[in-house]
This record gives C-alpha cells, structure tokens and sequence, in this order.
C-alpha cells in the first residue's frame, strides 16, 4: 500500500526537487518550532 501512495503522490505532484526551496529548510533545521494552526501542536 505504501508503494501505491508513493506512486501517486509522484503522479499528481511530479518528481521530488533535487534541492529544499529556501522557505522550507529554515523549518527543516528547527522542527522545535513545529505548529498547527492557532500555534500550539494540540492538546
């Protein structure tokens, strides 16, 4: 199943990007700072 997901995910979203656009590694560096929306991570 998990081989179907992935197979998907590549056919609707394209092929994975060779480098993490800017907006997305200051987030990868710090996953402390993790939110949900309303900024908690729920009860």
């Amino acid at each position: 199943m998990g081989r179907a997901v992935v197979a998907n995910a590549k056919e609707a979203f394209g092929p994975m990007p060779d480098t993490i656009p800017g907006e997305l590694r200051a987030v990868a560096a710090e996953p402390e700072k993790l939110t949900l929306e309303g900024n908690n991570l729920g009860s």
